[in-house]
């Protein structure tokens, strides 16, 4: 669980979510919430084919830096190398700008099924204005 609290406040927290969800409609919340979703949602491939899969965000405040452990399955899949550095790397996305961008981690692990992926903005970059667009690119080969 997600604290952005003291543990102290949990309860507070609890019952202010509580008055915001009986006073707005589950719809306006519904739309205007961050997500982060698969694109394409569904996607069929063959063995010893690729498929691609972009990983997006919708409705997210400005960001700074994002941090994500991802696991697959790895028995089934690996991820396709997309950087230039040695290693296994996923493709970056268009949401940050690229030449104010810091990748502190950006590895994928077949062996495991994990990719790690750790980037921020370089200060004094102001982050993104946009609240849509594409995290990252990820290329899975079927075995």
């Amino acid at each position: 669980m997600l604290y952005l609290f003291k543990r102290n406040d949990k309860m507070k927290i609890s019952t202010i979510w509580y008055l915001l969800f009986a006073l707005i409609p589950l719809q306006a919340i519904a739309e205007t919430s961050p997500t982060l979703h698969l694109k394409p949602e569904k996607t069929f491939v063959r063995v010893g084919y690729e498929t691609t899969v972009d990983l997006m965000f919708r409705n997210v405040p400005p960001l700074y830096g994002v941090e994500m452990l991802i696991t697959f399955p790895d028995k089934f899949f690996e991820v396709v190398d997309s950087g230039k550095k040695s290693g296994i790397q996923i493709e970056p996305g268009n949401y940050f700008d690229p030449k104010k961008t810091h990748f502190l981690i950006n590895k994928a692990d077949n062996s495991k099924g994990m990719i790690w992926y750790t980037m921020s903005l370089l200060n004094p970059a102001p982050p993104p204005s946009k609240s849509n667009g594409r995290l990252c690119r990820l290329i899975f080969s079927l075995n």
